[in-house]
């Protein structure tokens, strides 16, 4: 398994960077390590009940229940990268379901969606260019150029 959803709109995959909000006990067997509020972690792989093994780095690899990750905080900005990288590297016109998709996780797609005129003619590499220069964006989306 690659990635899980609740079905309501919070998903974790594979490679995903999560902040830890709230602490909780690690899952491993025979554990009692407590993860503290503010440990970085990576998503390494789920088993097949949903629950997911994250790399803290330094303290190591932990398995998370999935009824943990509640306490948990994905940072967006990779997501968000790779999706403007394939926006960029596209020709042609923008597919509207993933520009509505990229400003969703940029959280800005009510406000933006009004202010482009035509979805269907604008290219790729226009939309990325304008994107550079209108939103705020997580500091680990790392564009790329217009």
């Amino acid at each position: 398994v690659r990635q899980w959803s609740d079905g309501h709109g919070f998903s974790l995959k594979v490679g995903d960077s999560v902040d830890v909000r709230s602490q909780f006990k690690s899952a491993n067997k025979g554990s009692s390590t407590l993860l503290d509020a503010g440990h970085r972690g990576s998503v390494v792989e789920f088993d097949t009940d949903g629950d997911a093994e994250i790399d803290f780095g330094d303290n190591g690899k932990h398995w998370v229940f999935r009824s943990n990750f509640q306490n948990l905080m994905v940072d967006h900005g990779h997501r968000i990268a790779e999706e403007l990288h394939a926006l960029a590297e596209q020709d042609g016109m923008i597919d509207p379901a993933q520009l509505v998709r990229v400003l969703r996780m940029l959280g800005v797609a009510e406000r933006l969606l009004t202010r482009i005129p035509s979805i269907g003619r604008r290219s790729a590499r226009d939309f990325v260019g304008w994107l550079w220069q209108g939103v705020d964006l997580p500091s680990t989306a790392v564009l790329p150029e217009p």
